[in-house]
């Protein structure tokens, strides 16, 4: 109480200046509204007020004028340091800067234009403002060929960077429309594609078989042809569908690397590897017949004392005739040196400089094989036709062979990766046959 008796002086003076300043009386009707007039001055005032720590709560108001008004002054809390309000935080400056009303402001035109390559160029990628910026440049690109007439295609360069924007602000769809207009239909369906907009993709590609006709939408044709009859099993038919797709368009790179896949599958003319756990067979339906350590000999031996050509031989009159080839080690037919040409028995012993292969007749042809590997035999055709029966046995196996063209085939009833072959089947590099008992994997020849 001492306090506030001590300080009342101060405030008489106050309401002394503020009756000074309104005029020389006020009615008393008034003198609430003047305490409520004062109590709003001397709010927030710390300096005035007397007290270094927070009062006591106040009584309640029981009633009005300037006694009541200095009650409430000094018996307000002061506010925690903590609740006053901190200093804001800058924005960050692409939520300030604002580039397309900048660009929107320049007239109409190629000056536009440049101005929004320019902001494009100078905005950070990935921001809100990119994005503005992109799609009012796909807004202005559009009114100047709907509302002005204006071929794009006049203006792919900035087509291209107006789509780039796009796509990197996530707008594939609108991307794929612009490059429409334009032409670049292949781009467009990409874009649709990517974005999961079906109807466009459906109507851009059915524009480009309408528009392209001629060779390749011929093209376009084959290749589904080829992957309809891929599908049911008639790969030969298949095969000359994709060659034909790949003749009509040379320069698309999806029928060329198709077409050198599958090319490459087929491996070499009238050669197939068949490999079964520790088995193989080379069937070779090609004459003359070429024995040595060559890789391109029908039987390859590795050993030092064989030369790369070692032994031919050959079919003439419907009999098979043996050739050394000016060998170094010499060549032995059932113990009879060989020189010159002589025929071959059914069943032969040949022994070439100390290493043994061995004959013997096989269905539709002759097989040979080296004494020290029985297990790798190659058979030569002297038809078209062979079977290849498990090893040590004589009946069933899977009957395989050669095409007019010399495309290695399989005959039913085989199976072919599981499904089984209705007619002879083209054999492909990685195909397993099945036949029965045993399955056989295709190598490359």
């Amino acid at each position: 109480m001492s306090r506030l008796v001590k300080d009342r002086g101060s405030v008489g003076r106050r309401i002394w200046r503020r009756r000074k300043r309104r005029g020389p009386s006020t009615p008393m009707g008034t003198a609430a509204a003047e305490a409520g007039e004062l109590e709003r001055d001397l709010e927030g005032d710390d300096d005035e007020v007397p007290f270094d720590e927070p009062a006591p709560d106040p009584p309640p108001r029981s009633g009005g004028g300037v006694f009541a008004a200095v009650r409430a002054l000094f018996t307000r809390r002061r506010a925690p340091a903590q609740s006053k309000p901190s200093r804001a935080t800058p924005e960050p400056s692409y939520l300030v800067f604002d580039p397309t009303r900048d660009v929107l402001s320049v007239p109409r035109g190629a000056a536009r234009l440049d101005a929004f390559e320019r902001a494009l160029v100078e905005c950070p990628p990935g921001t809100p403002q990119q994005r503005a910026l992109a799609l009012a440049y796909h807004r202005e690109l559009s009114a100047l060929a709907e509302g002005a007439g204006i071929d794009l295609s006049l203006l792919e360069a900035r087509v291209e960077r107006c789509a780039q924007a796009l796509i990197g602000a996530g707008e594939e769809e609108r991307a794929g429309n612009l490059f429409l207009r334009v032409g670049r239909r292949h781009q467009a369906a990409d874009l649709f594609l990517k974005a999961g907009a079906v109807d466009e993709l459906e109507e851009t590609h059915a524009q480009i078989h309408w528009e392209e006709g001629g060779a390749r939408h011929q093209a376009r044709l084959e290749l589904e042809r080829f992957e309809a009859l891929w599908l049911v099993g008639a790969r030969d038919q298949a095969f000359d569908a994709l060659a034909k797709a790949h003749t009509l368009w040379p320069e698309n790179p999806i029928y060329t690397e198709m077409h050198a896949r599958f090319v490459e599958r087929l491996g070499k003319a009238r050669r197939l590897r068949l490999r079964a756990r520790d088995h193989e067979r080379l069937i070779v339906g090609s004459w003359p017949l070429v024995v040595g350590r060559g890789e391109e000999a029908a039987l390859v031996l590795q050993s030092p004392t064989l030369s790369r050509a070692h032994l031919q031989i050959e079919r003439k009159d419907g009999a098979l005739w043996v050739r050394d080839l000016d060998s170094r080690g010499g060549t032995r037919v059932n113990g009879a040196p060989l020189t010159g040409v002589a025929a071959l028995p059914p069943t032969a012993v040949i022994d070439m400089g100390g290493v043994v292969v061995e004959s013997a007749p096989a269905e539709g042809g002759i097989m040979l094989w080296a004494a020290l590997s029985p297990q790798l035999r190659t058979i030569a055709l002297l038809g078209e036709r062979t079977r290849i029966a498990p090893p040590g046995t004589t009946d069933g196996g899977a009957v395989v062979g050669f095409d007019a063209r010399g495309r290695a085939v399989v005959e039913p009833p085989a199976r072919v990766g599981g499904e089984s072959v209705r007619r002879a089947t083209l054999l492909l590099e990685g195909d397993v046959v099945n036949d029965g008992a045993w399955s056989w994997s295709v190598a490359r020849a």
